[in-house]
Order: C-alpha cells, then structure tokens, then sequence
C-alpha cells in the first residue's frame, strides 16, 4: 500500500476564489464596526467568513440494473459556457466574544450558480447578525464568571495563513465509461448471485467540496477537495445483505479504484470486477453462516484491517476529541475521566501506536503509506492546516485533537512533557462540519494504528496465537460502531466472520458478530498487532457526532485480541435501521421538534456495567454505508438543509438575506 500523490498547484482555482479577499475585508469591516469597550465579554475576538458548495457527478443504478445520472456537475448558461453546477451554495459566519455564535444562509436556494457581488453584499449582513448574537452570549459568560466563579479559557489566537489549491485532479471525467462501470458493477452482481439476489444497487459519486474563507486572523483560502467513491450494496431473498466501496480523496479516478492490494494494478474495470466479487461472496457465506453465538459469551477474536481501523476510530479516536474531553471535563454524569487518559497507559501493547492525518499521503512505518485518505482535507473549516497527531505512542496517549475553542481547557494541568508536544504543534486541524449550516465540531480525519514491524505477518499466524482450546472468530467486515462517550461503552458491529478453531481460521461463516466493551480496560486486551504487510485494506465511510456526518477513514494492521464480550443477549435490527433512527431524531433536534437530550437509539446497547443511560446525546458512530444508498446521495447533494438565513430576490432591495422562520419554535 505504497502510493505517490501528485502535484496540484497547476490547476484552475474555484471561480469565486475572489472572494476570499471579499471576506477578509468583511470580517475587518465587522470588528471595526462593532468592537466595543468596557465589559471584556463583549470583546470581539475572533470573526470568520465562509462560502461552501459542492459540485456533484452521480451515477446509480435502478431496480433493472440500468444506470442513469442524477446529476452530471456542469451545465450551460444562457451563453453557451459550461458552468459548474453546485448542489448548495452557502455561508457561515462566526463570532466569538466569550461567547460563540454561528450564522449561516442559504444563498442559492432556487439556484446552482450564484452572482459574487451579491455573496460579498450579503456576507456582511450575515456577520453583522453573528456579532450581535456573539455580544449577547459573551455578555452571559461575563456574568457567570462574576457571579458564579465560571471558568473561561480564551481561544487560542494563531497566525493565519493563505492556501489557495485546487485537488481536482481530473475535473470532468467521461461520463459513458462512468456508465459503462455502474453497469459492468450490477452485471457482475447479476451473474455472481443470479436468483440469489433480492436487491442489489450500484452508485458512482465524485464530488468536489469548493471552499472560500477568511478570517480576522489572516487566513485565506480557496481550496477544492475532490471525494470518489463506488458503492455496491447487495440484499439476498434469505435477508442476507453485503456491501463494498471503492472510496478516496484528492486523487484520479483509477489511483483511487486501486488503493487496496487486491486491487493494486488493476484498470478501474478489473478493480469493479475484483470489489463485486467480494461482495458476491460475502453475500454467499452470509446466508450459510451460522450465530455467533457458536463460540459462547467470551472468545477472541481477530480483526481485519478495516474492522481494526473502526476500532481505532471508536475507542481511541473519538475520545482524544478535546470537545469532548473538554465537555467531559465539566459533566456531572460522565463515568470516564477522558482528561486523565492524556499520559497514561491506553494499552498494555508496547508497539501500540495510533496515527491521525489530514493530509492525503501518512507514512505508517513499517513500509505503508497509506495515499489518498477519504477523510483528507486540504485545510479544516477554520483555516488550518491538517496536520498529523500522534495520539498514542508505545502503549500511552500523548496527542489529542484541538480546535481554537478546547485548546485552554484540554491544555490546563497537563503533565509537561505532555504539553510540551501539544503547545509546540497547536491547532491540528481538526474542526469540521457537514456543510454551511452546522457549527464547526473537533472531528477525525483519517485515523490509523500502526502496524507493529514484529508482528504476524500473516492471517494464519496470528490464529496459531489462540490457545488450542479456545475458539475464536476472524472479523473479516463490519457495518461500522459506536461509542458512549460519558461511559466509555462502545460496540464494533461486524458483518461477516469465521470461525476460529485449534489454532486456525476455518472456512465456517459467522454473522452479526456484535463486540462490546469500555474504554477504560479495552487496552489490556490486545494480544498482537500485525506486522506492515497486514495492512491491506481501508475502512471508509462516515462518522456522526451531534447529529453531523463527515467522510472519514481507518485502518489498522491484523488484531488479535482476549477476553472479546459478545453481544449474545440481545437480537439487533439490521445495522442501518440504527443508523436511519440517528438520522431521523437528529433531523428532529434541528427541526425543533426534539430537544438535544432526548436523543435515544434503540438499539444502542447501554448500561453494561453501569446502568441505563437515559440519553444517547454523546453517542458518536461510524459507518461504512449512511444508511441506505439512497440516504448517502442525499447527504452528497446536502438535502437536509437548515441555515439561519436564506437568500431571496426583491426588485426593490435585490439579493438579500431574510431569516428563516422555523415552523417547530415554541
């Protein structure tokens, strides 16, 4: 898994990357406007100014299995030039005083092109409503520090600086052999399984995330970060369903197809041929597999690379978040001290060592480099740089990931060695969100644990590890899992697995492997990592964390591991029942129809050891398809849309913003 990532600064940038200098004087003009003297919570600090839109190329198949495009990125105007054609076109302003305020529009709710001058109008207006927002809340924590001894940490200014980059390798690509590859993807399907097949769905998607920003920091950026990913999604009549995806960023079409060894090579026609066989035979053992419940409460188990890189994501990732540590910090229900983990032993393994990179190339050592990453960026959505944090080194965590916002907090208190490196590195890059209309939230990227250059090199070896007389199951794929974050519990919701028996991995499938356990001892129970060469294929997919969804990636060597709990006590819906009750009680909290506490997922298995939660507001999951296939199209076009403002024509005023009432408000 040794790949080279190609230059890029000779590209055409985005046509309204103008705007970036726009925005900068935006942001100056709304400070000089508005600062204030006097009470130092309405101090204006921080001011930021962002467009985001996404042009998109989608091709799917029907219940036939005949292809056709939803969209095709581009149109023409009026003059015959061929314009970009964006999804969603929109704003986000932000504000902090003491307080933090985020304001978004929708500036192209009728439209796919819109007019730069009207942005640049309109973009004022919108910081003008977030610094009166921004006034009043840094007014509430003013007063809280002087009656209520309130603690504030002060976010971490930094130099801004300029990244004007266009990723889009291949801007247009040929829309017949696009075609030409969703159907070769269905009839591969069709053939592999014939009468077996219930439902089977085939989807190529690339888009482009077009990028405008500034700050009051110095920031300039007009990035464009391309996505590519081809899904095939297969349901048997004996209920049996499988999936595959060939996914990555920043790359060409055919370096993407080929990320994976069994795919290294190839022409993007084998590699659709190689991914719908995979997914045919998975389908296959799936219905002749037998419960897991073959190997009793407690077994080992081996994961494969993508199931070990969703473990990463669960268990370590998520909780080096520092918004979340930072909200751990301060709760009054929270069973795990996240804080406390910083400097300490998260794993008894001495070559255990977790890797999180923004950037499109990570070396892992032990001879991978992992290119292309579907969750790579080219700056966050604050402007900064992605870079690489090592959360874990020989066994201790050492790194966590910071936004301006959390930096204080995490930071304060921490043993010097430890915030030595953090201080040195400050912001790593990390605040993201879904697009315009939602906040900035810490997130992952792409998230791996490194391979360990003594280990197993080989599936059988690692088996040859497990006692003779204790059976085991090899997690070969998963749906993806989740983690509690106030309790630390966490569930791994594997696809297909195989039996473990005297020492070696049989032929005898296993479905619905549901793993459980807790942060907070989980360490321990890593026996071996694999060496270099076991890392041979990536987990893609999506990652939700307050009700927003981002691309993300992770892998991980072979992992062998003890004392496995098995979710043998219970019967879960399919896995995207899960994650379709996520979409649907977050859409309500947006909505106004739910209040953010009451968010609670059926089939979220709490209370393992310490009782019943009665909320799932800090549940974060991972994904490997966003429900449905037609669900993850819908999150690609930014459907489900809920900015504060909307753009609106007027003959009289022209193109302005006017707020947007919610029909939910009390």
């Amino acid at each position: 898994m040794v790949d080279e990532v190609e230059g890029v600064n000779s590209l055409p940038p985005d046509e309204y990357t103008f705007l970036a200098e726009e925005f900068a004087r935006v942001v100056d003009r709304g400070i000089d406007s508005y600062q204030e003297q006097g009470a130092p919570g309405r101090r204006i600090n921080y001011v930021s100014l962002a467009m985001d839109s996404r042009t998109v190329l989608i091709c799917e198949t029907d219940e036939r299995g005949i292809p056709h495009f939803i969209v095709t990125g581009t149109e023409t105007d009026n003059k015959g030039a061929t314009l970009r054609q964006r999804a969603f076109i929109g704003a986000a302003a932000e504000v902090a005083t003491y307080g933090r305020a985020d304001q978004s529009a929708n500036l192209a709710e009728d439209q796919t092109v819109v007019k730069g001058f009207e942005v640049g109008r309109q973009s004022y207006d919108l910081v003008e409503n977030a610094v009166q927002e921004a006034l009043a809340r840094g007014e509430e924590v003013q007063r809280k520090i002087d009656e209520e001894s309130y603690i504030y940490f002060p976010p971490l200014p930094r130099k801004g600086t300029e990244t004007m980059v266009n990723l889009d390798l291949e801007p247009a690509l040929d829309l017949n052999m696009i075609r030409d590859l969703v159907s070769l993807g269905w009839q591969e399907i069709k053939r592999g399984l014939g009468a077996k097949i219930d439902e089977a769905y085939v989807v190529f998607a690339k888009w482009a995330e077009h990028y405008i920003f500034a700050d009051n920091e110095g920031a300039r950026d007009s990035v464009v970060v391309p996505r590519v990913a081809f899904v095939v999604v297969v349901k048997t009549k004996k209920g049996s369903e499988a999936f595959g995806a060939l996914r990555g960023s920043c790359g060409k079409l055919a370096e993407i197809f080929s990320r994976g060894d069994d795919y290294r090579g190839k022409d993007v026609f084998e590699c659709v041929k190689i991914l719908a066989a995979k997914v045919t035979k998975e389908a296959v053992n799936l219905d002749r597999a037998q419960s897991m419940k073959v190997v009793g409460n407690e077994f080992y188990a081996i994961l494969s690379p993508g199931v070990s890189g969703v473990l990463a994501h669960e268990v370590y990732g998520h909780t080096s978040e520092g918004d979340i540590i930072a909200e751990s910090r301060y709760s009054k229900t929270a069973k795990v001290n996240l804080k406390g983990r910083l400097g300490a032993q998260i794993s008894s393994h001495k070559a255990f060592r977790i890797l999180e990179s923004g950037t499109p190339q990570t070396d892992l050592g032990a001879g991978r480099t992992i290119a292309f990453g579907w969750g790579s960026l080219a700056v966050d959505n604050r402007g900064d740089l992605p870079l690489d944090v090592l959360i874990a080194e020989n066994g201790t965590m050492v790194g966590a990931l910071l936004d301006r916002y959390c930096f204080g907090d995490v930071t304060d208190g921490l043993p010097a060695n430890i915030l030595k490196t953090i201080e040195e590195r400050g912001l790593t890059g990390n605040a993201r969100r879904e697009k315009f209309d939602d906040p900035c939230l810490v997130r992952m990227r792409n998230t791996y644990i490194c391979p360990d250059p003594s280990g197993p090199e080989t599936l059988a070896k690692m088996a040859d590890l497990i006692p003779r007389n204790k059976k085991g199951i090899y997690i070969a794929s998963c749906h993806g899992g989740w983690v509690q974050t106030e309790t630390g519990e966490f569930q791994i919701t594997g696809n297909l697995g195989y039996l473990i028996e005297n020492g070696a991995v049989t032929d005898k499938p296993v479905k619905d492997v549901v793993i459980l356990g807790n942060i907070t001892n989980f360490g321990d129970q890593i026996v071996a990592l694999g060496s270099g060469v076991t890392v041979s294929e990536v987990f893609t997919g999506f990652c939700g964390k307050d009700g927003q969804w981002v691309p993300v990636e992770s892998v991980g060597p072979l992992m062998l591991i003890k004392d496995v709990k098995a979710a043998t006590a219970y019967s879960p819906r399919p896995w995207a029942k899960l994650i379709q009750d996520y979409l649907e009680q977050f859409e309500q909290v947006k909505t106004g129809q739910r209040r953010r506490e009451n968010v609670y997922i059926q089939d979220v298995v709490e209370g393992l050891d310490e009782g019943v939660v009665s909320s799932h507001t800090h549940l974060c999951v991972s994904t490997a398809l966003l429900g449905t296939v037609k669900e993850e199209i819908a999150w690609i076009l930014g459907r489900s849309e809920h900015a504060d403002f909307v753009s609106v024509e007027d003959p009289e005023k022209g193109r302005h913003l006017v707020r947007r009432s919610n029909s939910y408000d009390s």
